[in-house]
């Protein structure tokens, strides 16, 4: 197994994320502000200031306990990373990071408040698109796997080509999946790469039955919701590189958590037709299951 054991998944990956975010949002995902995230929050309300008015201001504002060398030392690495610029003695927050904030809060707002029609549930067929991969992900678990009717609570299964990594969602986003895994959920993927069975992990150790590098009796990736089978098409190009994505990166060495955040975030139409047909829910639903070794069945319940 690539995975040594006594590393915990889940939390590296948690930690990959917020090291990707943590330079676009300031106290993203903390309970208490870090030196860097309190110089940060600082300069969003007053600037420029010297080194000493921000040494002083952040320990009476946010109760930082750094020392002066180290909030010295947090702003050169800031400068660095140009989230700050220093003019003279005076530093500021850059222009180039304020914009990548706006663009990134932008992003957001442009698929958290994504809405059905409002005779949705009279239709047998929906056709929706979605501009990027995380606007797809947040509708699946905010909404089709939220909203969508399924009293009975049968099991979800998703029939992917790769599994989803949980790259620029956001806490709440993360409590959502914790909320609609309680229903019975069986993830497979077609994909037998290192990112292939990292996102396998990640799904099993939410307690969630899963496999990899599997053969699943349907064309595309598939997502049964109660008596809903919700089909994704993507564009050939994205899609190519997606799997080039997963089937270049050999190890989690080389897992490049830019290049996965910039193709989920990227502007690209997908596809997806969503048909209620209880007939066709429960066949996939229970030939994706039987997929599974007979000792999971076991412990398992529609």
């Amino acid at each position: 197994m690539f995975i040594n054991p006594v590393i915990d998944v889940l939390y590296v990956l948690y930690v990959v994320i917020w090291m990707a975010l943590s330079i676009v949002l300031p106290g993203f995902g903390k309970k208490t502000l870090s030196t860097k995230d309190a110089i940060i929050s600082l300069l969003s309300v007053r600037h420029p200031l010297s080194l000493k008015e921000i040494f002083s201001d952040i320990k009476k504002e946010y109760a930082i306990s750094a020392s002066y060398q180290a909030v010295h030392k947090m702003l050169h690495s800031l400068e660095g990373e140009r989230v700050v610029v220093k003019n003279g003695s005076k530093f500021s927050l850059s222009a180039e990071w304020i914009l990548n904030v706006k663009a990134f809060s932008a992003r957001l707002q442009s698929y958290s408040n994504y809405s059905l029609p409002s005779d949705w549930l009279q239709k047998e067929v929906l056709n929706l698109e979605f501009h990027s991969m995380v606007e797809l992900i947040r509708f699946v678990i905010w909404v089709f796997n939220d909203q969508f009717p399924n009293p009975d609570k049968k099991s979800r299964v998703c029939l992917l080509g790769h599994p989803w990594l949980p790259v620029g969602l956001d806490p709440s986003d993360l409590e959502q999946v914790k909320k609609i895994f309680q229903v019975p959920y069986y993830g497979l993927y077609h994909g037998a790469g290192v990112l292939d069975q990292f996102g396998n992990t990640f799904t099993q150790k939410m307690g969630k039955q899963s496999i990899h590098q599997v053969t699943y009796p349907a064309d595309g990736d598939l997502v049964i919701e109660g008596d809903y089978v919700a089909q994704i098409f993507y564009p050939t190009e994205f899609k190519q590189r997606l799997n080039a994505l997963f089937e270049k990166t050999k190890s989690m060495e080389q897992f490049d958590m830019a290049k996965v955040y910039s193709l989920y975030m990227e502007n690209v139409s997908i596809k997806m037709v969503i048909t209620r047909n209880p007939i066709l829910a429960e066949q996939l639903r229970t030939e994706g299951i039987n997929l599974f070794p007979k000792s999971v069945h076991a412990n398992s319940f529609p």
